[in-house]
């Protein structure tokens, strides 16, 4: 799931170059991000931590199905009788 983050913070950081800069002083500038890419990184945000929380759920349910699969089956004790059954039917 990390490899799939690199996606969002490479457009998060692509975003925060959208701007402009301002001269304060003589060798002082500043750097304004434009409104819509402010909204932009907010949506970006919001939809990365969504699919962390997609990601993450179908990871528990996957883990609890196997432990459950495993938990609630039917073990079967193989003896040499059960064995010599099955060589006999090939």
């Amino acid at each position: 799931m990390l490899l799939a983050s690199i996606p969002f913070v490479t457009l998060i950081f692509r975003l925060l170059l959208v701007g402009y800069s301002t001269k304060v002083s003589e060798s002082v500038f500043e750097w304004h991000v434009k409104a819509y890419a402010n909204w932009a990184i907010a949506g970006t945000l919001s939809i990365w931590l969504w699919s962390w929380a997609v990601a993450r759920g179908i990871l528990r349910m996957t883990c609890a199905s196997v432990i459950g699969a495993w938990y609630f089956a039917e073990w079967v004790i193989f003896t040499s009788s059960h064995l010599l059954n099955l060589i006999d039917l090939s």
